[in-house]
């Protein structure tokens, strides 16, 4: 498993309400939090099959 850590500008329970979504509809995502609270606000992911390469798209 890879736990991978993003800094975001996510800083309230609506930020995080509209995110939601989106990464729990990411099958190769197994778990995710926030940290809204925290000064640094850190999105951590855990994942067994994503990278933190950045695809190129058309």
């Amino acid at each position: 498993m890879k736990i991978y850590q993003f800094k975001t500008n996510i800083n309230c329970s609506g930020c995080i309400s509209n995110v939601t979504p989106y990464l729990n509809a990411n099958n190769p995502i197994k778990s995710w939090k926030v940290g809204a609270a925290s000064p640094s606000k850190v999105l951590t992911i855990e994942t067994a099959t994503l990278s933190s390469k950045r695809s190129k798209r058309s």
